[in-house]
């Protein structure tokens, strides 16, 4: 088992709206030793919402010459693929972001297991990761920069780690979907592959070719490459899903 400790700075505080402005990815071996490390700017194109800068300061003048996410979009799925990915709010902010932009892009979304810090109970204090270094006594030096906060986000899991046992950490491993129709939708993308399904509405049966962006506990919000539209589905009414190319 490998982990992807992740962090993304955006240009809103809403995933859906949102454009990431910064990314990092520390990729670690079960023991927690780091393997590969990936951070860079990324030119949003977009502007960035006041707020959002006030937290994390990187101005629009800042991202002029950074990439386009679609020039490092492979990149970073390499890294999360077939890995452990952990963060804060990782399952509410950024894996959905994370996945609309991959969208946005044409490329295939991913939907890793996960660890979201503030499910981890041997931590006293998880109002923030702020809190939560120093609840364990670390220092969290500077934070609301995507780098940093993947290194803290690191320090903090190997101390609970330490005290604790891998297994602590480990039994937090949450899935991207519970539902047995979205966790097939899932592991499609996960593997390269789109999805095809008829859907039973209440008026019809339609069908649909293409790949998950964003699921809910029984919903889904699915691309249809043929279409060029997104769908919100119910994951019942999904029939017989096949794997294609």
């Amino acid at each position: 088992m490998e982990f992807a400790f992740l962090d993304i700075e955006a240009t809103h505080s809403n995933p859906y709206r949102a454009r990431i402005v910064e990314i990092a990815i520390i990729v670690t071996g079960e023991n927690l030793s780091e393997r590969a490390r990936f951070s860079t700017l990324v030119r949003p194109e977009v502007p960035i919402d006041r707020k959002s800068y006030s937290i994390h300061g990187i101005s629009e003048k800042e991202l002029v010459d950074a990439p386009p996410f679609e020039s490092v979009a492979g990149e970073i799925r390499r890294l999360l693929s077939n890995r452990i990915v952990i963060g804060y709010r990782i399952g509410d902010f950024d894996l959905k972001l994370l996945n609309m932009e991959l969208a946005r892009t044409n490329n295939l979304t991913i939907f890793p297991g996960y660890i979201d810090l503030k499910d981890l109970e041997q931590i006293p204090r998880r109002k923030s990761l702020y809190h939560m270094a120093r609840s364990l006594s670390i220092s969290p030096g500077r934070l609301h920069r995507a780098l940093p906060d993947t290194k803290i986000t690191l320090k903090i899991i190997r101390e609970v780690a330490r005290k604790h046992g891998i297994q602590a950490v480990i039994s937090a491993i949450r899935r991207p979907a519970e539902h047995p129709k979205l966790s097939i939708l899932a592991e499609n993308t996960n593997m390269g592959f789109l999805s095809h399904f008829l859907y039973r509405s209440r008026f019809r049966i339609s069908e649909h070719v293409g790949f998950p962006v964003v699921m809910d506990t029984d919903r889904v919000l699915f691309r249809n490459t043929y279409l060029g539209r997104d769908f919100r589905l119910h994951a019942s009414r999904i029939i017989n899903i096949e794997r294609i190319r």
